[in-house]
C-alpha cells in the first residue's frame, strides 16, 4: 500500500515520513534489520518517485535526521547507510542545496554508532568546496560559509582560522545591504565563541579528539 502511495508526486514525501517513523520505532526496539530495511525503503522511495527539487530537499532532510536519531545500529550498517546517503547530496539540482546537505550529512559521521573525525573533515571540505565555486551567487555564499563555521567545533584550529579569514574576505567584497550586516553579527558572534574556547583550559576539547585519530 505505501509503495502504491509512493508513486504519487503528493504523498512521496509523506511516504518517506512514515518509512522512517516505522525505522525509528524498530530501532527503539533494537530490532536492526527491521530498522535498515525501512531505511532502505525509504531510500528507495527517494530514489524512484520523488523527483521535484524543493520535494527532494524535504525528504533529504528527513532522512539525514532519522539516521541520525538512531541509536541501535551496528557501526557497518551505520556507515554504510551514512555514506549512502551522503552521496545523495551531490544529486540535487542547485548548489548552495548541495553545500547545505553535505554539511548536515557531516554530523552523522559524529554519533555514537560511528565517530569518525576524517569523514567529519571530509564533508565539512567538501561543503566548503561546493560553496566557495558559487561564484554567481555572493549572497548565498556567506551564509553557507558561516553554517560551516559555526557546524565546526570539533576541527582544527587551523582549519578554523583559514576558514574564519575567507569569510572575512567575502564579507570585505559584499555589496552593502541586509545579508551583509547579518553575515557580519553571525561572524562576529562566531570570533567572540572562538576567542572566547581559546582562552579556556578545556583538557579534552573536541578539537584534540579529532586530531588524535
Amino acid at each position: 500500500m505505501v509503495t502504491v502511495l509512493a508513486s504519487q508526486d503528493t504523498l512521496s514525501v509523506s511516504c518517506v515520513r512514515l518509512y522512517l517513523q516505522c525505522a525509528l520505532v524498530a530501532d527503539d526496539c533494537a530490532f536492526e534489520t527491521v530498522a535498515c530495511e525501512f531505511i532502505a525503503q525509504a531510500l528507495t522511495v527517494y530514489e524512484d518517485h520523488i523527483t521535484l527539487a524543493r520535494e527532494q530537499l524535504r525528504a533529504f532532510e528527513l532522512i539525514v535526521a532519522s539516521l541520525h536519531a538512531t541509536c541501535n545500529l551496528s557501526s557497518a550498517n551505520y556507515e554504510a547507510l551514512a555514506t549512502k546517503i551522503t552521496q545523495y547530496s551531490a544529486q540535487l539540482p542547485r548548489k548552495n542545496e548541495q553545500a547545505s546537505m553535505v554539511l548536515k550529512c557531516a554530523h552523522l559521521f559524529w554519533h555514537p554508532c560511528q565517530e569518525d573525525g576524517k569523514r567529519v573533515r571530509e564533508c565539512l571540505q567538501r561543503s566548503l568546496r561546493i560553496t566557495d565555486s558559487m561564484k554567481d551567487a555572493p549572497s548565498k555564499q556567506i551564509p553557507l560559509f558561516l553554517d560551516i563555521l559555526e557546524a565546526t567545533p570539533e576541527v582544527t584550529l587551523k582549519y578554523l582560522v583559514g576558514l574564519s579569514a575567507l569569510i572575512r574576505d567575502h564579507l570585505d567584497t559584499m555589496e552593502h545591504g541586509l545579508m551583509r550586516k547579518e553575515g557580519e553579527v553571525r561572524y562576529r558572534a562566531i570570533e567572540s565563541y572562538m576567542e572566547a574556547m581559546d582562552t579556556c583550559d578545556v583538557p579534552s576539547s573536541p578539537s584534540s579528539r579529532y586530531e588524535a585519530k
